[in-house]
């Protein structure tokens, strides 16, 4: 089929898990080819798959919800779908759309058939996450944060987040659609997934609230629940700020991921980094 090709191996020390590789991209005209692969293994019994996308430079939501809607009847049978090898656009999007909530990445095929190995999905989890060890990164001097002024936001736009646009090379793809189908999938997948996640550090309420007058700016309170969660995503970080808000305004979902990406805590590693440089 034109625009992608893909294959099956067997892998793993019993040779139970099924690797597909994949090379190409995923949209709509290429995902049925996909998920013809993916509901054959299941019919076969296979529950444990792999699949390499090292060579995929492109993934649309249909591609995505591949994965999402097959991924509680996987682990209702004891097994798991794993991402291996996604290159740096595809991983943004992973990122973007909080699919790393429900589907577990590694770097590379191997190391995702050594998570298989280990049984835990905390531990997989904590694989994928855990950053490689470095020199300690020096305390930022208060005076080199950059901050952005407070936009202001009308009650629409807070109470609604608009459509993610997802760019890859010449063209750009925004479907509200089908990104609210997806989040509906991921919403029912993830109540399918046994969450294992490492006990977090305590937040400073009164900082995050900032109840005593509404003195602080976002990017401190911001700050505040990264150093205690670098593994939360700009959405969860909007939920958490709004709860949490006090005497402050409601935040939408596009300050919040402004403010991460002017001051360098755009991705899942800048997070780690950041909250590493601020243990005492």
């Amino acid at each position: 089929m034109d625009g992608i090709q893909i294959s099956v191996e067997a892998a793993g020390a019993n040779n139970d898990i099924q690797v597909v590789e994949i090379k190409g991209y995923i949209d709509t005209t290429t995902s049925s080819e996909l998920e013809r692969v993916i509901q054959g293994l299941l019919r076969e019994q296979h529950y444990k798959i792999i699949v390499n996308l090292l060579e995929v430079d492109y993934i649309s939501s249909a591609g995505w919800g591949i994965f999402i809607s097959e991924i509680k009847n996987i682990r209702t049978n004891r097994g798991d779908l794993k991402l291996a090898g996604m290159s740096e656009t595809v991983n943004e999007v992973y990122e973007l759309l909080e699919f790393s909530t429900i589907l577990t990445s590694a770097n590379t095929v191997n190391d995702a058939v050594r998570l298989f190995g280990d049984g835990s999905e905390a531990a997989a989890k904590a694989a994928k996450s855990a950053p490689t060890p470095t020199h300690p990164t020096p305390h930022p001097k208060p005076e080199t944060v950059k901050r952005l002024e407070p936009q202001s936001v009308s009650p629409a736009q807070s109470a609604a987040p608009q459509a993610p646009i997802i760019a890859t090379g010449t063209s750009a793809v925004s479907d509200k659609s089908s990104v609210s189908q997806l989040a509906a999938s991921m919403n029912a997948a993830s109540m399918s997934k046994t969450p294992a996640p490492p006990t977090p550090a305590p937040v400073n309420d009164t900082a995050v609230n900032a109840a005593s007058g509404g003195i602080l700016p976002l990017i401190d309170r911001i700050q505040a629940l990264v150093k205690a969660h670098p593994d939360w995503g700009a959405w969860k970080l909007k939920s958490e700020l709004n709860q949490r808000r006090g005497t402050q305004p409601k935040v939408s979902w596009g300050e919040v991921r402004a403010e991460l990406k002017y001051n360098d805590l755009g991705s899942k590693k800048d997070r780690f980094k950041f909250a590493r440089s601020r243990q005492v």
